[in-house]
């Protein structure tokens, strides 16, 4: 029947479109039906990606990498991201890229419901179903920390940008009683993305985060181009404690809503797209479907950073400092991706403020 579907696909920002482009990739709108569903089919440039990996790591996304960085600034000092590259991918070159790969439908999702053999959604242009459904729609309402940002995208009339090193965090703004840096991605030596993000329980105001940029830009002369402003949940809630899902289960979360995004940093992109791939590899040949499974010590230092900040948010800064000041940066992406051993994680910890997370840990366990 025409509303009938094998899998359905819940939300057309970058979870849904990864998902899009590995069943693309995979052969499978050959031999399913599928549908994304949205209230808005995106094509505009909405959003920044961005992510670290080894050069060839992820083949199928190169063409949709517009800029790569071997370097990041930290406190005017320069730091090497060897073996690791930077990259940012503009939302409008993932959107453009799958715009024909599969069935996009504009309408609102109301509900679903589960049955034995189908999943049934209601929506705004009625009643659909599927085999499975695949959901990226969100609600951290639950998380009591948040990292919200407000970024513009200039052009300087002069070189002044160092187009070949990226700045992840620099704390030289006023902090406010909060925890907040600017970032910096220069795309050339005059045009750049410059954002304000802030770790706290409410967003920062976009006007709010004007005046920290105006101020953080106070000599530049330039043109702002585009903007862009978001808010990524800090929470552990979102973690998942199994590996796989249940054959029988047929709403699958994705992306954000799956736990994707890493509660202490938000990066999001590149456990989206992995997990993609996963859930075709296992639709392709009849297994459980994985989870966005972390191993449990990974989950207990991302919840010791967590408390610090939401406790005391001026101690961010100082954690920072002395993480990207004395451990090499590409240890830091490793740390970051979950793939340091024990020892190397040692390393790491040796150099932080020890008293702060022993505390956290105490109230972890109590």
């Amino acid at each position: 029947m025409a509303n009938d579907y094998d899998f359905l696909i819940l939300g057309g920002g970058g979870a849904g479109r990864l998902l899009v482009k590995a069943m693309y990739h995979k052969g499978f709108m050959d031999k399913y039906r599928i549908a994304l569903l949205d209230k808005e089919i995106k094509t505009d440039d909405d959003r920044t990606w961005c992510f670290w990996a080894k050069d060839a790591e992820f083949p199928e996304l190169e063409a949709l990498i517009s800029n790569t960085w071997e370097r990041n600034v930290f406190n005017n000092d320069t730091y090497p991201l060897a073996p690791y590259k930077y990259a940012h991918l503009s939302s409008s070159s993932l959107y453009r890229d799958t715009a024909l790969m599969t069935t996009y439908i504009n309408c609102d999702v109301m509900r679903w419901q589960v049955f034995d053999d189908r999943v049934e959604v209601q929506t705004s242009v009625g009643l659909l179903t599927a085999q499975k459904v695949f959901n990226s729609i969100q609600n951290f309402s639950s998380c009591t920390l948040l990292q919200s940002f407000v970024g513009w995208r200039i052009v300087h009339d002069k070189s002044d940008f160092n187009s070949e090193a990226i700045k992840m965090m620099d704390f030289s703004i006023e902090q406010a009683d909060t925890s907040q840096f600017m970032y910096v991605l220069p795309f050339s030596e005059n045009v750049a993305l410059v954002e304000v993000t802030r770790f706290s329980d409410t967003p920062i105001a976009v006007s709010e985060a004007e005046v920290l940029l105006k101020q953080y830009l106070e000599n530049a002369n330039y043109s702002i181009l585009s903007s862009e402003s978001g808010v990524i949940p800090m929470c552990s809630s979102l973690d998942v404690v199994s590996k796989k899902h249940s054959k029988h289960e047929r709403v699958i979360p994705i992306g954000t809503a799956g736990g994707a995004t890493k509660p202490t940093t938000g990066y999001t992109f590149v456990r989206m797209w992995k997990h993609a791939q996963q859930i075709v590899d296992a639709l392709d040949d009849g297994g459980s479907i994985p989870t966005l499974y972390r191993k449990r010590r990974f989950r207990l230092y991302d919840r010791l950073l967590l408390d610090i900040i939401q406790r005391e948010p001026a101690k961010a800064k100082q954690i920072f400092t002395i993480l990207f000041t004395n451990v090499s940066h590409p240890l830091i992406f490793k740390f970051l991706n979950e793939e340091t051993s024990i020892l190397e994680e040692a390393i790491i910890f040796r150099t932080l403020p020890k008293m702060l997370f022993i505390k956290a840990l105490i109230r972890d366990l109590l």
